[in-house]
């Protein structure tokens, strides 16, 4: 099973292969392509590869399904033994996203991944 875990409008949602996904309002129009670069975690059959925050070279590229709201929240602010009372109403705008994704990230060589060790000081 591959899914991956990614940041859109300061949120996180997990993204499976071939289902949807409700993130918040982009704008973009229906049926095109959206593309997220802040993959946080991807884990696929064989292997788990979590970021240091993102991981580099990753990207998940999904179609957008359609735009519709969510259900209306109401917010309410009351101050005790005070005259102030508001009530205020929103249905905030989401789109659907379609979970078919494709991953694309670039293995660090072995040379390079030698040349951060010794940055670090560490033994690899």
């Amino acid at each position: 099973m591959l899914y991956a875990i990614f940041e859109s409008g300061g949120k996180q949602f997990k993204a499976v292969e071939g289902s949807y996904v409700e993130v918040d309002h982009l704008p973009t129009e229906e049926g095109k392509k959206v593309s997220f670069d802040k993959v946080l975690l991807l884990v696929n059959d064989k292997d788990t590869q979590v970021g240091t925050p993102f991981i580099k070279g990753a990207s998940i590229d999904t179609t957008v399904a359609n735009h519709f709201k969510t259900k209306k929240v109401i917010i309410f602010n009351y101050r005790a033994k005070k005259t102030l009372s508001c009530e205020n109403r929103s249905s905030p705008a989401v789109h659907s996203v379609n979970g078919e994704f494709h991953y694309f990230h670039r293995q660090a060589s072995e040379s390079s991944r030698r040349e951060t060790c010794s940055k670090s000081r560490k033994t690899c």
